[in-house]
């Protein structure tokens, strides 16, 4: 048995663009399609899980050196890289004072060596959609 609609305007209705549609049909099929749409709505019809190729966020303590002085840097930003094969992957500078301390970099997913030259490297495994932590070891200052 097919279905069909019908445009039905009442007659108080006509000449305000209000419509009226009747379904002709069976009527088993309204609750089933009524319970379809609640389930897309309860769970969402889309997939909103990370997909493999959207990158993840590594952050990380970034330690500084500081002079023969309290508040005098030896070295005013570090440099931060991420390898992977020994090739690499991404290279950021940051700021190296009392208030920067961190540092945070956006990779597509997979294996890395985080490093600062001069200091040991953090092996960090990226995720998609996620946040690692990789701190970068406390640097030998002069």
């Amino acid at each position: 048995m097919g279905r069909f609609v019908t445009p039905v305007a009442p007659a108080n209705d006509v000449g305000r663009g209000v419509a009226r549609v009747l379904i002709h049909g069976p009527l088993c099929l309204r609750p089933a399609a009524s319970v379809i749409l609640a389930a897309c709505v309860l769970v969402g019809c889309g997939d909103t899980a990370p997909t493999p190729t959207q990158n993840g966020l590594v952050v990380g303590a970034l330690p500084a050196c500081y002079g023969p002085g309290p508040d005098l840097n030896l070295t005013p930003t570090r440099l931060v890289q991420a390898t992977r094969d020994g090739k690499v992957v991404k290279e950021q500078v940051f700021p190296s004072d009392n208030d920067h301390q961190t540092y945070e970099l956006s990779l597509p997913p997979g294996e890395y060596n985080i490093s600062v030259p001069g200091v040991r490297a953090v092996r960090v495994t990226v995720r998609p959609g996620q946040t690692s932590t990789a701190d970068i070891p406390i640097p030998a200052c002069v």
